[in-house]
């Protein structure tokens, strides 16, 4: 779903898939699909991932629209056509005024570029490497996690210089990666022993032996009446337990990506699009990308703080909760993003683990003054 205003009125657009209501998408959802048949919806004739179109007004020519968009909804239904015919049809459909092809930069656009409302500054995302507090920081929420693992406690000696991490040691260090992209799977994370012995009493009492009379509908109502601290505590640890898995592989991912050399071909298309970003007219303010691991046996996108909601001038940016590095790279932004605009870092680790950001999991709707 996209929403936005046509003629100062607000409209919202969906995909053809999801409003017909083909196959099993229709089937689970016949009933909400049909109560969009109103006025200020719009059908597209397209399906298209959401994250991977994006509209930006041309800052040189006031009036047109340029539409940026990635290779996703060829999927769907483009992978017959040419590159010029894709960009004609969307262009088409959509009503845009120009069309800019950001293809191979991300799985979908959002992690690469974000519109400002200010209709001249782009936020673009550029690849951070060889950052030593980076990963560091990374070693200590694994072992703050998972325990003092072995394996931890090597890949914490490491990284304990630049040299040993990235230089001579490097070797050592793809080995030391390399094993724990076997074992991750076998890493148990530590829990809070005293929440689990609160919930058990709660649970002899109240659940009759069927832990999911408490932790779901009127049992779980219940709780937050009867024990609210309980049931906040129990939430969250449970929420850590089933990210787990997911933090312990986007961790590893994490050490890999910066290991991998300077001047990718992503890289380079990057630079190749910004440079024609602002031969369009677009300021650019280039942010730091954290990235995966580029050998594939990891699959988790990284960490794009370009993938962020904006709304009027407060620009929410996801946070990993990665200490000072992190920290740094909210200031730069700030730093380098033009007044009114003010960074809100939003703490995500949970949404990001599991190959999210802000932009893909935030949706809101601006209504005309």
């Amino acid at each position: 779903i996209k929403s936005g205003d046509v003629s100062g009125k607000p409209h919202t657009l969906v995909t053809w898939k999801s409003y017909e209501g083909k196959g099993k998408h229709g089937e689970a959802f016949d009933a909400l699909l049909k109560s969009l048949e109103s006025e200020g919806w719009y059908r597209s004739k397209l399906s298209w991932d959401g994250g991977d179109i994006q509209f930006g007004a041309n800052p040189r020519i006031p009036g047109r629209i340029i539409l940026f968009y990635g290779d996703s909804a060829r999927l769907y239904w483009g992978q017959s056509l040419k590159p010029a015919e894709y960009e004609y049809v969307l262009k088409l459909e959509f009503g845009a005024d120009d069309a800019m092809d950001l293809s191979g930069l991300a799985t979908h656009i959002d992690y690469f570029v974000s519109i400002l409302p200010d209709g001249r500054t782009l936020m673009v995302s550029r690849e951070m490497r060889n950052n030593l507090e980076l990963c560091q920081t990374a070693i200590n929420v694994l072992i703050g996690r998972f325990g003092p693992n072995p394996l931890f406690l090597k890949l914490k000696e490491q990284f304990a210089t630049e040299e040993s991490a990235f230089g001579s040691g490097k070797p050592e260090t793809l080995t030391l990666l390399a094993e724990a992209r076997k074992t991750l799977s076998s890493w148990d994370p530590l829990v809070k022993v005293d929440v689990f012995e609160r919930f058990s009493t709660y649970w002899n009492k109240y659940c009759q032996e069927d832990e999911s009379l408490c932790t779901s509908g009127e049992g779980f109502e219940f709780m937050l009446e009867r024990n609210p601290a309980l049931a906040k505590d129990w939430v969250a640890e449970a929420t850590l337990l089933k990210s787990a898995p997911h933090l312990a592989a986007s961790l590893v991912a994490l050490l890999a990506g910066q290991l991998e050399i300077d001047g990718s071909a992503r890289d380079r298309l990057a630079e190749s699009k910004i440079r024609e970003l602002r031969k369009r007219g677009f300021d650019i303010v280039e942010v730091p990308q954290i990235m995966g691991d580029a050998t594939g046996e990891i699959r988790w996108a990284g960490i794009s703080y370009v993938n962020s909601a904006i709304i009027d001038n407060f620009v929410f940016v996801p946070a990993f909760a990665l200490g000072e590095a992190e920290n740094e790279i909210m200031e730069k932004l700030q730093r380098e993003l033009p007044p009114p605009f003010v960074v809100v870092p939003v703490y995500a680790r949970n949404t990001l683990v599991l190959n999210g950001g802000v932009h893909c999991v935030v949706g809101f709707r601006r209504t005309p003054e």
